[in-house]
C-alpha cells in the first residue's frame, strides 16, 4: 500500500513517537541440508534486512552483514525469488492463467532453476563483451609500442657509448677522491688518539660526577619513601581511631538491643499466661471486651505513629553522623596532605636555588663561547647559489606540472578518441542492420510489385515504368491498410501518370498488353451519389490518388452498422468494415486481410521510414567519422609536445645536480662552525628556559608554602568547629534514641493489651481448638525472641576483643608515626651535602669536557672532508675502509685531474644524449612482450566464455525440457483432483527451448471451451491452484504463501481448495490470508491484527491444537 519502502517503518501514534528504521527476518530450518553449496554446513540460515529512513537497505546473513546480491543468489532457484511462485498475491491467481507465454514460462524457469543459469549467462555475455572492448584497446596500444620501440633503438645505442665514456670518467674520479680520502684519514688518527686522552680523563670526572648522583638519587629515594612511611602511618593512625569510635558504638548499640529484647520476652510471655488463663473463659465477656478494644486501637495507633516518627528522627541524626565521620576523615587526610606539602616545598625551594646558581655561571661561559664563534664568518656567501636551486625547483615543479597536464591531456583524448572509435563502430553496425532491412524489405517489395516479363516490357514501350505504382503513391490510416489493400488487389500495382492525351491507350489496345494505369484528375470533387447518412467514404483515409476506385466506398463501424445501411445505398455504392466485410445492396464478400510481413502498403510504409533512419545514420557516421580524424591528428600533437617536456626535464635535473654540487662543497666548509655555533645557542635557549622554568617553579614553590601555612592556621578552626559539632550530634541521638525507646515501649504496651483483647474476644467467640492454636502462635513468638537473645549475645564478646587489640595498634603506630619523622628530618640534611659536593665536580669536568669538545671539532672538520670523499667513492662503488680502487704506480692528483678533463671533453662532443632510451626500450619491449601474452590470454578466455555460454544453453534447454514435462504432468493429476474430472496441459508455443513461450490449456468436466479465457473466476482461480500446486510437488519451496486465493470461490471449491492445501501440507509449509471460515478451519494455528491501541497494530496467535484441548478440558 505504500508508494515507497521507508512507508513500512512505524511513523508514530498520538501516544507513540516514530522509530527511525524498520526490521525483517526469515530463518530457514536448513537440518537436512537442503541448501548446498557453501552454507550446507549451516543446521539454521537466518536472513535479515533492515530499512532506514534514509531509504538506505542494510542485509545480514546469520548475523553477518552482506551484499543484496548474496541474498538473491541464495534464493536462485529455489521459488523464493523476485519471479516468486512461492508468494501469490491478491489477484495473481487469476493473471498467472492469463498471463503470456513468456510470462508463464518465468514460474516453469524458476522451478527448473534455470533463474541462476541465466545469470550466470548474462554475466558470462558481460565478461564476453568487456574482454572485446580490452582486446581491442590492447590492439591500439601495441600499434602505438610499435612506433616508440623504432624511435627508442636508435636513441639506447648512442645512450651505450655515453655510457661507457661515463664509466671511464667515473673510475678516474674514484681514484682521485681514494688519494684524497687517503690523506685525510692519517690526519684524523692523530687527532682521534689526543681525543681519547681527553675522553679518559672526562670520564673518570664524569663518574664521579655520577657516582654523588647516584647517591643523591638513593637519598632523595629515601627521602620520598621516608615521606610516603610518614603519609601511610598517619593514614593508618587515624583510621584505627575511627574504627575504634565505631567499635564502641556497636557494642553500646548491641547492650540496648539486648535490653529491648529481655522486655520483648517478658511482655510474650505474660500475653502467653494471659491467653491460658482466658481458655475457659466465659463467652459473656465478649461485650465489655468489643467495647475496651474499640477504645483502644486509635490510642495503638497514635502511639505507633509517635514511635515511627521518633525513629525517623533518630535515623536522620544517625545520618548526619556518618556524614560528619566522612568529614571528620577527610579533614584529617586534609590536614596531613598541607603539612607535608609544606615539607616539600621547603625541599624544593632549597634545591631551586642551588640549580639557579649553577644554571647562570654555565650560562656566563657558554654566552662568551659564543661571542667568540659569531666573530667567525662564512668563507663565501650561500645566498646565490641558494637562490639558483630555488630557481631550478621552480622551474622542475612548472615542468613536473606540465607533464602532468600533458600526460593527463593525452589520457582523456585517448579516452575521447576510443569513446568516438566505439560510437563509430556502433553505429556502423547499426547502419549495416538497417541497410540489410531495407535492401530485405525492398526485394521483397520489388518481388511483389514485379510480374512477367511482358509485363515489364508493355509498361517500357508506354514509357510507364518510371513511373511509380499506386502502391507508392497512396497512404492509408491504420487500421485500413488491410481493408484497402483487399479492395485494390492487383491494382495497387497500377502505374500513376499524368498523361493528358489517349495516344498511349490507343498504343496499349492495339498493342494487347494487359496494363493498368491511374490517370491524375485535375478536378477535386467526384461526380458521384451522395453518401447515405452517417457514414464516411474511405477515400477520407487514403491520401493520394486512387482514380474512383475507392470513391463509392464507405466505412461502418461495425457488421450490424454496416447490414442496416445497406438499403440506402445506391446503385454502383458499397460499404466495408474493419473485419473484412465488403457489401453491396444485393452482394456480401469477405475480404481475406494479409499480415504485416504480407502486406504491399504497410511494408511500403516500413521502406519509407527505414531510408529516413538510414540517410540519418549515414549522416550522422560522416560527422563522427571527421571528429575520431580530428582527435586523432590532436592526440598526436600532445604526444609530441609530452616527449619535449620530458626531455626539458632530463635537461633540467642535470643542471640542478651540478649546483647541487657546488652547494655541498661551499657548505661543507662553515657546516662545523654552524653546527658548533646553533649547539651553543640551543644549549643556551634550553638552559635560558631552564632557568625561566626554575624561576617559575620558585616562585610556585614559595607561594605554595604560604598556602600551605595559611592552610595549617585555618584548619586548626575547621578542627575545633567538627568537634562542637560531633557533640551536638550526639546528645541529640541520645535524647532521641530514650524518646524512641518510651514511645516504643508505650507504642508496645498498648500493641500487647490490644492482642490480648483481641485473642480473649476470639476465644470466647471460637472452639477450643483455636484457643489452643493461639497459645502455640505465643510458644513460636518466644521461641523466636529467644533465638534473637542468643544472636545478639554472641559477637559482644569478640568485638570486645577487637576494640582492645586496636587500642594496642593506636599505641603502636603513634611510635611508628614519631620514629618516621625523625627519618625524614636525617635524609634531608644528607642531601644537603651531597648536593655541595656534586657541584664542585661538576666545575671540574666542565673544564676537561671543553678542551675535549675543541679537540673533537678539529676532528669534525677533517672527518667531514673525509665523509664528503667517502660519500663520492661511494657513489662510485668503491668501499674505501675496505677495498681501494686499482691505482697506477705512482700515480698524483694532478695525473688524475689531466685524464678526466680529457673524458670530459669526448663526452661533449657526443651532444644531447637520452639516458632513458635504454631502459625505456628494454622496459617497452617487455611491455610489448606482455601485452601480447595479454591478447593471447583474452583470445582464449573468449573461446572460453563462448564455450560457456554454450554449455549453459544445453543444460538451460535439458531442464527447462525436463522441468516442463513434470510440471504437464503433475498438472494433468491434480486437475481432475480440484475439478473433480476434466483435463488440463501445458504446451509450448515455439520450438527453441530457450526462449519458447509456455501456454495452459484447461477444460472442466463438461466444458468444450476453445480457449483458457472463457472460464469463469472461479475455475480460473481453481485452474491456477492446480498449476502452483504441480509446481510445487516439483521443486517444493521452503514455505508458500496465498493471500485470498479463495476469495473467488464457492463453498464447494473452498472445500476442494482446502482438501489440496491440507495434502500438500504434510511437505510444504503453507501460510495463507482468509476471510473465509471454511478456510481457517483447516488452519494449525490462527495469526491475527489487532489494533488495542490507536495506531498501533499487534499480532495475536492462536494454536488450534491447543484451543480445542483447552475448550475439552
Amino acid at each position: 500500500r505504500g508508494d515507497a519502502m521507508t512507508d513500512v517503518i512505524f511513523n508514530g501514534s498520538s501516544a507513540r513517537k516514530p522509530v527511525g528504521q524498520a526490521s525483517v527476518e526469515l530463518v530457514f530450518d536448513n537440518s537436512d541440508g537442503s541448501l548446498s553449496g557453501e552454507y550446507a554446513r549451516y543446521n539454521e540460515l537466518s536472513i535479515r534486512r533492515v530499512v532506514t529512513r534514509e531509504g538506505q537497505s542494510t542485509y545480514y546473513l546469520n548475523g553477518t552483514r552482506c551484499r543484496r546480491k548474496d541474498i538473491t543468489d541464495i534464493f536462485l532457484g529455489t521459488g523464493l525469488g523476485p519471479r516468486s511462485y512461492a508468494i501469490i498475491e491478491q489477484g495473481t491467481i487469476s493473471r498467472l492463467i492469463e498471463s503470456k507465454p513468456q510470462e508463464l514460462r518465468v514460474f516453469i524457469e524458476e522451478a527448473a532453476g534455470i533463474s541462476k543459469y541465466k545469470e550466470r549467462r548474462r554475466e558470462t555475455e558481460n565478461r564476453i563483451r568487456h574482454t572485446r572492448d580490452n582486446l581491442d584497446r590492447l590492439n591500439d596500444i601495441r600499434e602505438e609500442l610499435d612506433k616508440q620501440l623504432n624511435h627508442l633503438q636508435r636513441q639506447a645505442q648512442a645512450a651505450e657509448k655515453y655510457k661507457k665514456l661515463r664509466g671511464e670518467e667515473r673510475r678516474l674520479r674514484a681514484q682521485l677522491a681514494y688519494l684524497r680520502w687517503e690523506a685525510l684519514s692519517q690526519q684524523l688518527d692523530m687527532l682521534s688518539a689526543t681525543i681519547r686522552e681527553l675522553e679518559v680523563q672526562y670520564e673518570a670526572e664524569v663518574s664521579r660526577y655520577r657516582s654523588i648522583e647516584a647517591q643523591l638519587e638513593q637519598l632523595r629515594s629515601e627521602q620520598t619513601e621516608a615521606n610516603d612511611a610518614l603519609n601511610e602511618i598517619q593514614g593508618r593512625y587515624y583510621g584505627i581511631a575511627a574504627e575504634i569510635a565505631r567499635l564502641e558504638q556497636d557494642i553500646k548499640h548491641r547492650a540496648e538491643r539486648k535490653v529491648q529484647l529481655q522486655q520483648d520476652i517478658a511482655r510474650a510471655q505474660a500475653a502467653l499466661d494471659n491467653a491460658a488463663e482466658h481458655v475457659t473463659g466465659d463467652m459473656a465477656k465478649a461485650e465489655s471486651l468489643q467495647a475496651e478494644l474499640m477504645a483502644l486501637e486509635p490510642e495503638y495507633e497514635m502511639a505507633k505513629a509517635r514511635a515511627e516518627s521518633v525513629n525517623e528522627r533518630l535515623h536522620e541524626f544517625e545520618q548526619q553522623m556518618q556524614a560528619w565521620q566522612a568529614r571528620w576523615d577527610d579533614f584529617h587526610r586534609r590536614a596531613a596532605d598541607i603539612q607535608r606539602n609544606a615539607e616539600i616545598q621547603k625541599t624544593r625551594i632549597q634545591h631551586l636555588e642551588a640549580q639557579q646558581a649553577q644554571a647562570r655561571e654555565r650560562r656566563s661561559q657558554w654566552q662568551k663561547e659564543l661571542d667568540a664563534l659569531a666573530s667567525q664568518q662564512a668563507i663565501q656567501d650561500l645566498s646565490d647559489l641558494e637562490v639558483q636551486l630555488a630557481e631550478l625547483d621552480e622551474r622542475d615543479s612548472q615542468l613536473q606540472a606540465e607533464e602532468a597536464r600533458l600526460a593527463d591531456a593525452v589520457a582523456s583524448q585517448r579516452s575521447e578518441r576510443d569513446a568516438v572509435s566505439q560510437s563509430l563502430q556502433t553505429l556502423r553496425s547499426e547502419l549495416a542492420k538497417h541497410e540489410s532491412q531495407l535492401a530485405a524489405l525492398q526485394a521483397l517489395q520489388r518481388a511483389a510489385t514485379t510480374d512477367s516479363p511482358d509485363w515489364q516490357e508493355a509498361l517500357a514501350e508506354l514509357g510507364l515504368s518510371d513511373k511509380p505504382t499506386l502502391a507508392e503513391h497512396i497512404r492509408v490510416q491504420p487500421p485500413w491498410q488491410s481493408i484497402v489493400e483487399g479492395i485494390l488487389g492487383n491494382r495497387l500495382l497500377a502505374r500513376v501518370t499524368d498523361e493528358k492525351d489517349s495516344d498511349w491507350v490507343k498504343q496499349c489496345l492495339a498493342a494487347g498488353q494487359p496494363v493498368v494505369a491511374v490517370v491524375k484528375s485535375e478536378h477535386d470533387g467526384h461526380l458521384s451519389a451522395p453518401a447515405p447518412k452517417g457514414l464516411r467514404a474511405i477515400r477520407d483515409f487514403v491520401e493520394g490518388d486512387s482514380a474512383d476506385w475507392l470513391s463509392q466506398i464507405f466505412v461502418a463501424d461495425n457488421i450490424d452498422e454496416a447490414w442496416s445501411a445497406r438499403t440506402m445505398l445506391a446503385p454502383g455504392q458499397s460499404i466495408v468494415t474493419a473485419e473484412g466485410l465488403w457489401l453491396g445492396r444485393d452482394w456480401v464478400q469477405c475480404i481475406v486481410t494479409k499480415n504485416e510481413e504480407q502486406s504491399i502498403l504497410r511494408r511500403q510504409e516500413e521502406i519509407e521510414r527505414l531510408s529516413q533512419v538510414v540517410e540519418a545514420q549515414r549522416q550522422q557516421e560522416a560527422e563522427l567519422a571527421e571528429t575520431f580524424s580530428k582527435l586523432r591528428v590532436s592526440l598526436q600533437d600532445l604526444e609530441q609536445n609530452w616527449q619535449v617536456c620530458q626531455k626539458e626535464q632530463l635537461a633540467l635535473g642535470k643542471t640542478r645536480s651540478e649546483v647541487q654540487s657546488a652547494y655541498e662543497r661551499l657548505k661543507a666548509k662553515h657546516q662545523s662552525v654552524q653546527e658548533r655555533k646553533a649547539r651553543l645557542e640551543g644549549d643556551l635557549a634550553k638552559l635560558d628556559e631552564q632557568i625561566s622554568n626554575a624561576d617559575a617553579s620558585l616562585a610556585e614553590a614559595r607561594r605554595m608554602l604560604e598556602q600551605s601555612v595559611e592552610a595549617m592556621a585555618e584548619i586548626e578552626s575547621e578542627r575545633s568547629a567538627l568537634l562542637t559539632e560531633r557533640e551536638e550530634i550526639r546528645t541529640a541521638m541520645a535524647n532521641l534514641r530514650e524518646q524512641a525507646k518510651e514511645e516504643k515501649e508505650h507504642a508496645h504496651r498498648l500493641a500487647l493489651r490490644v492482642e490480648s483483647l483481641k485473642t480473649e474476644l476470639n476465644s470466647t467467640r471460637q472452639s477450643h481448638e483455636r484457643a489452643i492454636h493461639q497459645q502455640t502462635e505465643m510458644r513460636e513468638r518466644l521461641s523466636v525472641l529467644m533465638s534473637a537473645l542468643e544472636e545478639n549475645e554472641a559477637p559482644v564478646a569478640e568485638i570486645q576483643e577487637i576494640l582492645e587489640s586496636h587500642l594496642k595498634a593506636h599505641l603502636e603506630v603513634e611510635q611508628q608515626l614519631k620514629q618516621a619523622r625523625e627519618r625524614v628530618e636525617s635524609a634531608d640534611e644528607r642531601l644537603r651535602s651531597l648536593e655541595k659536593e656534586r657541584i664542585n665536580i661538576e666545575r671540574s669536568a666542565d673544564d676537561v669536557r671543553r678542551q675535549l669538545e675543541n679537540e673533537k671539532l678539529r676532528r669534525e672538520n677533517i672527518r667531514v672532508q673525509r665523509e664528503n670523499f667517502a660519500q663520492k667513492l661511494s657513489e662510485y662503488g668503491v668501499e674505501p675502509s675496505k677495498d681501494a680502487p686499482p691505482l697506477p704506480d705512482e700515480m698524483t692528483e694532478a695525473d688524475c685531474e689531466a685524464k678526466i678533463a680529457r673524458i670530459v671533453e669526448q663526452i661533449e662532443r657526443l651532444g644531447n644524449i637520452n639516458l632513458a632510451a635504454i631502459d625505456e626500450y628494454q622496459s617497452q619491449s617487455e611491455r610489448k612482450q606482455f601485452l601480447d601474452q595479454q591478447v593471447d590470454d583474452l583470445n582464449q578466455a573468449l573461446e572460453t566464455l563462448e564455450e560457456a555460454i554454450r554449455k549453459i544453453d544445453r543444460e538451460t534447454r535439458s531442464r527447462f525440457k525436463e522441468t516442463f514435462e513434470k510440471i504437464n504432468k503433475g498438472l494433468q493429476e491434480l486437475f481432475p483432483k480440484v475439478f473433480g474430472g476434466g483435463h488440463a496441459y501445458l504446451e509450448l508455443t515455439g520450438d527453441d527451448l530457450l526462449d519458447t513461450g509456455v501456454a495452459i490449456m484447461a477444460r472442466p468436466p463438461g466444458k468444450r471451451n476453445a480457449t483458457i479465457h472463457l472460464l469463469s473466476g472461479g475455475e480460473k482461480a481453481m485452474t491456477a491452484i492446480a498449476l502452483v500446486f504441480a509446481i510445487f510437488r516439483l521443486n517444493p519451496a521452503p514455505f508458500c504463501m496465498l493471500d485470498e486465493v479463495d476469495a473467488p470461490l464457492d463453498d464447494a471449491n473452498v472445500g476442494r481448495y482446502c482438501r489440496l492445501v491440507k495434502e500438500m501440507s504434510e511437505k510444504i509449509q503453507f501460510i495463507y490470508i482468509s476471510h473465509n471460515k471454511q478456510a481457517m478451519e483447516m488452519a494449525d494455528a490462527l495469526l491475527g491484527v489487532t489494533m488495542q491501541e490507536p495506531g498501533v497494530s499487534r499480532m495475536v496467535s492462536v494454536d488450534i491444537e491447543e484451543a480445542t484441548a483447552l475448550a475439552a478440558s
